[in-house]
Order: structure tokens, then sequence, then C-alpha cells
């Protein structure tokens, strides 16, 4: 019975939006920008007293993440990889920290579109590097960032990260 206030990038696919309606959670648009989703979160923060689940930097959200990958151990003890999607990394933190904590001679791989390759930047740099030009795919789950608690994780985890064209995308 709580309110839910669900901050969301106004380009977001219909399908999506109308799923958020559908739990009954109060959708609020914003501007395609991870900077834009922060400033109306706080807008909305401020407005309702409502407190702020990050949908991928939360310790929570990233730990229940990694159920995921409990499943696919649990499903297909013989695998020996796993590749993962990477926006903000919160689904690849919480996953290689519970792969590597039950079966570390698995390997993790992130995998995230070119135009939108903060992740492998990170990597390649060796720290948390934004994206250098403004997130241009298709693949519109994957058009954030990796930050400040997923980064360290990813880093220290996460074998190598792979990354997708467009074409390879459709």
């Amino acid at each position: 019975g709580l309110p839910a206030y669900v901050v969301v990038p106004h380009t977001a696919p219909h399908c999506k939006q109308a799923a958020i309606r559908s739990y009954s959670a109060t959708l609020v648009p914003c501007e395609p920008s991870d900077t834009s989703r922060a400033e109306t979160a706080a807008h909305v923060i401020q407005r309702t007293g409502g407190v702020l689940v990050h949908p991928n930097q939360d310790p929570a959200v990233i730990a229940g993440q990694g159920t995921i990958a409990l499943e696919v151990l649990e499903q297909a003890p013989e695998v020996n990889a796993v590749v993962v999607p990477v926006g903000g990394g919160g689904m690849i933190a919480g996953m290689a920290v519970a792969i590597k904590a039950l079966r570390p001679d698995v390997k993790v791989f992130a995998a995230e579109p070119c135009n939108a390759d903060d992740c492998y930047q990170s990597k390649v740099r060796g720290e948390l590097t934004p994206n250098l030009h403004l997130p241009d795919t298709i693949a519109d789950a994957v058009k954030t960032s990796i930050g400040p608690n997923t980064w360290p994780i990813i880093r220290d985890l996460v074998d190598d990260v792979l990354t997708v064209s467009e074409d390879e995308i459709k």
C-alpha cells in the first residue's frame, strides 16, 4: 500500500511505461540522461519525503541481482562462462559476486553496446570512466553508466568486457 514513484526517461518503450503503471506506481518522466534521472529523483524525494532505491547502485538491489547467478549455477552446473549485459552494473556486480564466491573457475563477461561502452572504457583505463559520448543504442535498458558501488566489483571480479555493434544487437 505504499506509494511508489518511478523515474523513467521519456524515451523508454511504451510497454515498459505501461508495466510500471500496471503496478500502480506513479511514472515520473525525465530526460534520457543519468544527470536528469538523478535530478528528477532528488526532486521527487524532496516533494514526497520518499526514499531512493537506486536501480543499480543500491547494495540490496545488487545482492538481489546475485540470485540470478544462483539460478544459473543450479540449472546449468556445467557452465564455465557467463555473459551478462551491463548498463548501470547492478546485475553483473551481483552475479559476479555470487559466481566467484561459489565457482571461482567460472568466467564472468560483461557485454555492452559499442555506443555505450563506459564499462569497457573503465576496465581498459583501470578507473571508473563515464561514457565519453551520449549513449546511442537500440538497447535502451543499458543507456546508463556503471557507478561507484558497481565499479569496484566489476573491476575486481569481471574477467573481461565485450562490446557489440548495433548490427550485432539487431
